[in-house]
């Protein structure tokens, strides 16, 4: 069990260490998407910046034995506010865009959004339930070449895999948006107004 302690913390830190990264490479597009999620413009001012870092410290603490428990809690704690705020968006129609992974990735929230942070926030759950795990060193320093040369294998399988299902989703999005621009061709279907009628009175 150990040893799974340490893969969650490992994969915990990777994802929170990626999106902080990311949200502070994009700082105006971390400050709107909270905004998108209900928070105060003047609020959002400021939680735009802060959960970015906050992120990065949580990643950080994951990493190192003593304060791994703490980053386990701050990161549950992190995703329960995430998940809290997505299904309250969902109730009332909107995908707003998560920003999740500011630069690197970012998509309209949705139910499989709900469902990352989920696992994700299982994965933290369990962190603190069973303890930190062996130091990073330490496990390292107990396995074989071969052990590692495996473990370093899975992992890059893991990855390839994950970069594979990025890849469909993003290939789904353009057939789905290709069936309705080819439907609307084949209809004679149009966006906004005929040409040479009036705008209607708006305030701006």
């Amino acid at each position: 069990m150990s040893t799974a302690v340490l893969v969650l913390r490992l994969v915990l830190a990777g994802v929170f260490l990626t999106a902080g990264i990311g949200k502070l490479r994009d700082l105006p597009g971390s400050r709107r998407a909270v905004e998108d999620f209900g928070v105060s413009k003047r609020a959002a001012d400021s939680l735009g910046v802060l959960l970015p870092l906050a992120e990065v410290a949580v990643a950080v603490a994951l990493l190192f034995r003593p304060t791994a428990v703490w980053g386990a809690v701050g990161a549950a704690l992190l995703l329960a506010a995430f998940i809290v705020g997505i299904a309250r968006a969902l109730s009332r129609g909107e995908q707003p865009d998560c920003h999740c992974f500011g630069q690197i990735h970012s998509a309209p929230a949705g139910r499989s959004t709900l469902i990352r942070n989920a696992v994700l926030l299982s994965f933290a759950v369990v962190i603190v339930a069973y303890g930190s795990g062996p130091a990073l060193d330490d496990w390292v320093g107990a396995r074989s070449a071969a052990e590692l040369a495996a473990v370093g294998l899975g992992i890059l399988a893991v990855a390839a895999a994950a970069y594979a299902w990025t890849l469909r989703s993003r290939n789904q999005t353009l057939r789905n948006d290709l069936r309705i621009a080819r439907k609307l061709g084949v209809t004679g279907g149009q966006f906004g107004l005929p040409v040479g009628s009036h705008a209607p009175s708006f305030v701006l």
